[in-house]
């Protein structure tokens, strides 16, 4: 219909052996290893924040060092007290609209994820969710990743749209990530007349869960005004919860860009910066907290790009 989004969740793996799962139904063949958590999280001493930066090519800018970096918590200046810049694991949480709208779009969506896939590493984790008139848990979390793909060869587009209810379902798969950086990987043409859950709802699940959430659009004209209606509510949101978390929203203007677009998403969830500040001693505990990340560089000419998220959740002690 008028709009394909892909936006990115990670998440973590499990077993694929099990037919087409409602939600709930925990996964199986967890993965061996830990590792260290590295999204933004409030404790006692410390907030770690990833920052994506790019230069205005679009290409991730790696060899930065912490004094570039200014962090702000509600318009103070924080000092750094901790940083690190490494290519590490991802899991990733793939939602995968197939409602009746995406009729026109669903063989651009299957290459979205066989693209996303073939950028992964080795040690990165995922799972597949799909969505219409609700969300159906494919494959729980797997570093099969053929698996997730060859799941989707007979899959059809049919039903209405619960984009909210989808992406608020595969939050919950997110907890049991075994990764430090988590993103989510939504595929969807942007429509939403289905969902239970309000868009501020599905928002606060996400700030608080610290995940990194990517959206791909592609234009394309709606058929009615409902339609229209529909397709904005739900690119608004994704929009939103790009910006609030630290993702990306991309355009792909044709498919042919598709591979470099999905080549670039996958670069920027591995490498990141990790800025760690201590909260404000001041600050009111059980409430959130504006974050502004800025980057200064004297010796590049161009302006460079700063991704991060724009708020925490400060628990109470």
């Amino acid at each position: 219909m008028s709009r394909f989004l892909v936006v990115l969740l990670l998440l973590g793996g499990s077993a694929h052996s099990a037919q087409c799962q409602n939600v709930s139904i925990q996964p199986r063949g967890q993965p061996q290893s830990r590792e260290p958590q590295a999204s933004i999280r409030a404790s006692v001493t410390l907030v770690l924040i990833p920052v994506s930066v790019t230069d205005r090519n679009g290409r991730t800018v790696n060899e930065l060092q912490a004094a570039s970096f200014s962090v702000f918590e509600d318009g103070v200046r924080r000092p750094i007290v901790s940083f690190s810049n490494e290519d590490a694991p991802c899991s990733v949480g793939i939602v995968l609209d197939l409602s009746g709208s995406m009729k026109s779009r669903i063989s651009t969506a299957k290459e979205a994820v066989r693209s996303f896939f073939d950028n992964s590493n080795p040690q990165d984790e995922g799972f597949l969710m799909t969505f219409a008139d609700k969300a159906t848990l494919q494959i729980g979390f797997t570093r099969d990743f053929a698996a997730i793909q060859n799941s989707l060869v007979f899959e059809r587009a049919s039903g209405s749209t619960a984009l909210i209810d989808a992406v608020y379902a595969a939050l919950g798969q997110i907890r049991s990530a075994h990764t430090g950086r988590k993103a989510l990987l939504v595929v969807s043409d942007g429509g939403e007349n289905h969902s239970r859950h309000s868009s501020r709802e599905l928002i606060n699940a996400a700030l608080e869960s610290d995940v990194q959430i990517y959206s791909l659009v592609t234009p394309e004209h709606p058929r009615s005004l409902v339609e229209r209606s529909e397709e904005m509510r739900g690119l608004s949101v994704l929009a939103d919860l790009s910006e609030m978390t630290g993702g990306r929203q991309f355009v792909l203007r044709n498919q042919s860009e598709l591979p470099s677009v999905m080549a670039k998403l996958g670069t920027m969830l591995r490498n990141q910066y990790v800025l760690g500040i201590r909260p404000s001693e001041n600050a009111s505990e059980g409430k959130w907290r504006k974050l502004k990340v800025e980057v200064h560089v004297p010796d590049r000419q161009e302006r460079l790009r700063v991704d991060a998220r724009t708020r925490y959740y400060a628990p109470e002690k």
